[in-house]
């Protein structure tokens, strides 16, 4: 009965009705869009930063990671490879041998890192190949022949076709060096441009000694084992690794510093959302209060018909839930067709050069930012928004009935 009499008094009251639905709209929508488009930037921020190097899941030798040097190298390769080989889960794999090189032009000495990659390989598991904007990519040969970061051959001041010398050790401890033509210079607008040199793996090993040696052994898993489920590669994998030589890691272990970033960042945004949300929550309660006082007559003549405080507050409470529902559905609908448009064509923020090159640093590549996408977000935030409408009524409600009937009824 009292939800027929909540429909009644919605009906009766259309304006009054009507600003509230629009008010829970809107602010379903931007609480959601602000929401997405934060945890968007942030998964973005993740997204660049493992796909341009780093990679989603990969096994080291062990103690690698806090102790990155030839004593702990991954020395069974191919065991390690006819492990991963059998792997469902994991679509490609390529080893790598980093490792730090002294690297001199004509004009200038620069210490940095050079690396050896499967080329043919390494193309799934990076970006480097789609960044080669000068010359060509490397191809799977044993001749001096690299590619490097323009920052980097613009400190040496290294063109394509020339020549450059790095000198290192090998893995016996001997001198490791040579000339390294140059065929290709790529940008990732990371810092991989300002440091990093990447040689065929085939050439490195002749000259350093560590065929069927890797420092990573870097694993491109299926789409759905990229997130959630990637700890769940772990465990498997690392129960099939010999463990007392190797160990798989993510790249949560590898990028530590940045998943500290965006836990800070986390924790003042959703301050940011604290004050946003009780801003929303007192702009819905002064409305609700402004048009529960204009029924003040209304329901002094109810009470004064013998209804309970109680039913009251029950029809005040299902008057506020129905028109919350109606809210943030049709909120959380457009919330959802908007969220999904700006996901698949993000928004492009225009930024000076010095402020995007800081956030490079940690990993965004452009300002181009996807919102994300998900139901149970939306569904989520929804329900935050009907609560707000319900406790929004709660102080107006309490202080309507506490008032006796005559009172209510001679109310201006």
């Amino acid at each position: 009965m009292f939800s027929l009499i909540a429909f009644r008094n919605i009906f009766a009251n259309k304006r009054k009705s009507i600003i509230t639905i629009i008010l829970s709209i809107f602010s379903t929508i931007f609480v959601t869009f602000s929401f997405a488009l934060t945890e968007g930037s942030h998964l973005k921020m993740i997204r660049d930063s493992v796909e341009t190097y780093t990679g989603y899941i990969m096994v080291v030798g062990r103690n690698y990671i806090s102790k990155p040097n030839y004593d702990n190298l991954i020395y069974n390769l191919p065991e390690v490879e006819k492990i991963v080989s059998k792997e469902k889960r994991i679509i490609t794999a390529s080893p790598r041998l980093e490792t730090f090189a002294l690297f001199s032009s004509d004009t200038d000495s620069i210490g940095g890192m050079l690396i050896g990659i499967v080329p043919e390989n390494e193309q799934f598991l990076s970006r480097v190949k789609r960044t080669v904007y000068k010359g060509r990519y490397l191809t799977n040969t044993d001749k001096p022949e690299a590619i490097m970061g323009d920052d980097f051959a613009n400190k040496l001041k290294i063109k394509i076709g020339d020549k450059l010398t790095y000198l290192s050790n090998a893995l016996d401890s001997s001198i490791a060096a040579d000339n390294i033509k140059i065929v290709g210079l790529f940008h990732t607008s990371s810092p991989l441009d300002t440091s990093m040199v990447f040689i065929p793996k085939k050439y490195m090993d002749t000259v350093f000694l560590s065929e069927g040696v890797a420092s990573h052994y870097v694993m491109l898993p299926k789409n759905e084992y990229r997130d959630g489920k990637l700890r769940i590669l772990k465990t498997s994998l690392n129960q099939k690794i010999p463990h007392e030589l190797d160990e798989v890691v993510t790249w949560q272990t590898i990028l530590y510093s940045l998943i500290e970033m965006l836990a800070f960042d986390s924790i003042a945004n959703y301050f940011t959302y604290g004050i946003l949300v009780l801003v929303i929550f007192f702009v819905i309660m002064i409305f609700s209060l402004i048009s529960i006082l204009q029924r003040t007559k209304e329901i002094g003549v109810l009470r004064a018909m013998g209804t309970k405080p109680s039913q009251i507050f029950l029809m005040l409470f299902l008057e506020a839930l129905i028109l919350g529902v109606v809210s943030v559905i049709i909120g959380g609908i457009i919330s959802l067709i908007i969220n999904y448009h700006f996901n698949v064509h993000p928004i492009h923020f225009d930024l000076p050069k010095e402020v995007l090159k800081e956030y490079q640093k940690w990993g965004l590549l452009d300002f181009n930012i996807p919102t994300k996408f998900s139901f149970l977000d939306v569904f989520y935030l929804s329900f935050l928004i009907i609560a707000m409408n319900l406790l929004a009524i709660l102080y107006p409600a309490f202080k309507i009935i506490k008032m006796k009937p005559i009172e209510a009824m001679n109310y201006v």
